[in-house]
């Protein structure tokens, strides 16, 4: 009889560990995500042996494998390919090779996706950016570059923008991987879809010890070309510089050139990002929608939710969340909102933020005359000045705001906040930018 009863007993753990290590939650996440994201190389294998699925998407179509890349786990990114983790599934931000050149802290991570298989040229599905690009684009150590040359990554392939790994380069003002992959034999003369080209570029950098190199390696400007029709960064006054730079970590995940009136991008190009992230399809859309941001945006929920739940109890909160089930979104984020119940400004930043975002977009795809844009745009950054006293209390309330909205999706900003928050970090554009004094 006892003998039977262990038997069950036992049957009854494995039956449950097989359930639990299958589950998918509500965003589409598996027991391998978490997982991932802390290193946890051997529950992860555990998880696989179970049945878990290492090529799980979830609604943002990250997997446990672009989790791991992301946070530079090497451990547990050997485990998800060695267990047929899969190297090309673009999520909502590339393949995962995209992602480790992005964020990767060394080139480790990439030469072990590499080495297993993955496409050196495989781009960003929603951007054309390849891992040289974004590489460049992110301003990495030469010895990533470099690991990825001795791939055979393609010099000369052009993004969405048009724009090459040595435009990329150039625009982050990283001379030394410009260097590189003129050395290597990069195209000097192929134009971007503005018309741009390396050298034209340099120019409108004044990138002095470049141009000369440049020069060298018979690069011309294409004088006939119509440049976008945005200010230089070193035109804009540090007023104007400040306020666009609010909006740097957008434009670093989407790969964008932080800093520039309309993210560096096209009339086109523009008009695309406002419709397929913000639904704005016309003036009028953009104009509905910053007033929004301005006024409420998603601040108003998360104030609602904070004064519901913020200061519960915490028998009543459990009683609360056992009326919510089984929809998770509510309870993910009254559980974050409880967490984060002392963070200044609450989402605020979240909201303005975007808010710069859209008005910048906005007057790039002529939506909004410039004047007009540069107002509502002084206004989000005025509002983030009264209530911030520093880029970390910006950024973490930013962070506050993604979370709240994508419950607790925070993978993607983690690294970049880190970064620009590193005050110390060579050519961090808010390093380069301190944070200013309170509005008069």
């Amino acid at each position: 009889m006892k003998k039977m009863f262990r038997i069950i007993l036992v049957l009854l753990i494995v039956v449950g560990a097989l359930v639990v290590a299958r589950q998918v939650d509500g965003y589409g996440r598996n027991r391998l995500f978490p997982a991932a994201n802390a290193d946890a190389a051997w529950l992860c294998q555990i998880l696989i042996w179970l049945g878990a699925n290492p090529n799980q998407q979830d609604r943002d179509g990250e997997t446990p494998l672009n989790v791991a890349a992301i946070q530079g786990n090497l451990a547990t990114v050997a485990v998800l390919l060695r267990n047929g983790a899969r190297t090309d599934i673009q999520t909502a931000y590339g393949p995962v090779i995209c992602s480790a050149a992005r964020w990767a802290k060394t080139e480790d991570c990439i030469r072990l996706l590499l080495r297993s298989g993955a496409d050196v040229n495989l781009p960003n599905a929603h951007t054309g950016q390849t891992s040289l690009m974004t590489v460049c684009a992110v301003g990495h150590s030469r010895e990533a570059l470099e690991t990825l040359l001795a791939f055979r990554a393609d010099l000369d392939m052009q993004d969405n923008n048009g724009r090459t790994a040595l435009m990329h380069a150039i625009l982050k003002n990283d001379t030394v991987l410009a260097t590189l992959l003129l050395k290597a034999g990069v195209n000097v003369n192929l134009q971007s879809k503005a018309g741009e080209t390396a050298l034209s570029i340099a120019h409108q950098r004044n990138m002095t010890d470049l141009i000369p190199l440049l020069k060298t390696s018979r690069a011309t400007t294409n004088l006939e070309a119509k440049a976008a029709p945005t200010i230089p960064a070193d035109k804009l006054n540090n007023q104007d510089q400040w306020a666009l730079l609010t909006v740097a970590m957008i434009d670093l995940l989407n790969g964008d050139t932080p800093g520039l009136l309309g993210s560096g991008r096209s009339q086109r190009q523009a008009d695309d990002k406002l419709s397929r992230d913000y639904g704005v399809e016309n003036r009028a859309d953009a104009i509905a929608l910053l007033n929004q941001l301005i006024a409420a945006g998603d601040c108003k929920q998360f104030d609602e939710l904070a004064a519901q739940v913020g200061n519960m109890p915490e028998t009543e909160f459990q009683k609360w969340v056992a009326n919510q089930a089984p929809d998770p979104v509510p309870i993910v984020r009254a559980k974050l909102v409880r967490r984060a119940k002392t963070a200044k400004g609450g989402v605020l930043a979240w909201d303005l933020c975007r808010c710069v975002h859209v008005a910048s977009l906005s007057a790039m795809a002529g939506y909004l005359p410039a004047d007009e844009a540069w107002q509502r745009i002084h206004t989000a950054a005025d509002q983030m000045r009264s209530h911030f006293s520093s880029w970390q209390e910006m950024g973490q309330s930013f962070m506050l705001g993604f979370q709240f909205v994508t419950c607790g999706q925070g993978y993607k900003y983690i690294p970049l906040l880190k970064y620009l928050c590193n005050l110390k970090e060579t050519n961090n554009p808010w390093a380069l930018h301190p944070w200013p004094g309170r509005p008069k």
